[in-house]
């Protein structure tokens, strides 16, 4: 876009500007897609857009956070838009690859002229693709991502909600401790950045407890047999296992666990937090902790049940707690803009973000979010939930640090 401005004396490119203004002094009044102030701003539209994926290995996802995020939005626009403007939310599939996210936000940047990045899914595609908005003074908000890449190191315009893996099992595990007096850690984890984020959080907590680690035993991704791995932890007189597995490697680890007859306490982070995980596990993941932003959107909650009964009713599936994630997002987004006014802009936005009092969603409840000028992260704490008969059970809201 840059390149292009200074080029735009040419002449072939004024001829195509006289037209084009042309072509718009032709439109009835108020028709006119003027943009009125900062990108994206336009007289009487707000766009905003978000990349995740819709085709690949994480479409599920990509599909509920989509759905979370058109449904808060459309919510609004049917109550009267945001100051005046309806907000327009462009979705593009980056199919879970790093190269398509990137492109897609360039496109969504350049092309579409979003004033935000709202929600985008999976931590390699936002890795990737962050940049793209960044050099380009759009906002990049709230991605659904465990990855410290989401707030660190510090950007005026990037904002994130999720806390890192390292951040989740220090929660976790503290809260595990303080309930279950001293027991003995182990940490069963690949040699890899996620597994080394997660031995990192759990040396976090033993560090400020003045404990050492009982046994650090690695698997490789792929494999398929844990027995041995759990046998030298068990034989290390280990009491807590702290997993730095994804849901199918969590379940095959304690698949191999039941089978040799040991049932320590098992943590995991978030990457094992999704009811399907409770639901087909049965029995071996019964008592598993797990920890997360919301409870899993259950229809029989008191609280997120009308939400679970909507949310069906308009897209004909059970929502996931990305879906509530995306929409509790977006829901924020909207309360943020609407403290903006009449002429919203990213630096002013960020700046709200920076300064308001801490938010907790009216209707969902939740865990507070409050940013600061050297605080990106908008939460520091998580809730610790278990595996009770096939389903996730809260078990404290708030493991915030003492």
């Amino acid at each position: 876009m840059g390149e292009s401005l200074l080029n735009f004396a040419s002449g072939t490119q004024l001829r195509r500007a006289a037209v084009a203004a042309a072509m718009v002094a032709l439109l009835p009044s108020g028709e006119a897609p003027a943009q009125v102030g900062a990108q994206g701003v336009m007289t009487h539209e707000l766009i905003i857009g978000t990349h995740v994926d819709l085709s690949g290995p994480l479409a599920p996802w990509g599909k509920s956070v989509r759905n979370g995020l058109t449904m808060a939005i459309d919510e609004a626009n049917d109550a009267g838009g945001v100051s005046g403007r309806r907000i327009k939310l462009v979705v593009r599939d980056n199919a879970y690859d790093s190269a398509r996210a990137a492109a897609a936000v360039r496109d969504l940047v350049i092309q579409e002229r979003v004033f935000a990045i709202l929600s985008p899914l999976g931590t390699p595609t936002v890795t990737a693709s962050m940049k793209e908005a960044l050099s380009r003074n759009v906002l990049y908000l709230f991605p659904l991502s465990a990855s410290a890449d989401s707030f660190a190191p510090r950007d005026a315009l990037k904002f994130a909600l999720t806390p890192s893996h390292e951040l989740e099992i220090q929660e976790g595990l503290r809260r595990i401790l303080n309930a279950r007096g001293p027991l003995n850690v182990g940490v069963l984890a690949p040699n890899d950045a996620f597994g080394r984020t997660v031995q990192q959080g759990v040396s976090n907590e033993l560090t400020r407890r003045g404990l050492q680690l009982q046994a650090a035993v690695s698997f490789a991704r792929g494999e398929g047999e844990f027995a041995g791995a759990l046998v030298k932890l068990r034989a290390q007189h280990v009491d807590v296992v702290v997993l730095g597995a994804q849901a199918e490697e969590a379940l095959a680890l304690m698949r191999a666990a039941d089978g040799i007859g040991w049932h320590p306490i098992f943590l995991c982070s978030s990457a094992c937090y999704a009811p399907e995980f409770a639901t087909l596990g049965g029995a071996n993941v019964e008592g598993l902790y797990a920890v997360g932003q919301f409870p899993i959107p259950y229809p029989d909650d008191r609280q997120l049940g009308a939400w679970v009964r909507s949310y069906e009713s308009r897209f004909s599936t059970i929502p996931s707690v990305q879906a509530l994630t995306a929409y509790r997002n977006a829901r924020y987004f909207l309360a943020v803009l609407r403290q903006m006014g009449a002429r919203p802009t990213q630096v002013g936005f960020a700046h709200i973000l920076e300064t308001r009092e801490a938010w907790t969603d009216p209707m969902l409840g939740g865990l507070p979010i409050e940013f600061s000028p050297t605080d990106h992260l908008g939460s520091h704490s998580g809730i610790l939930a278990q595996v009770r008969r096939g389903r996730w059970v809260v078990l404290a809201d708030n493991l915030s640090r003492p």
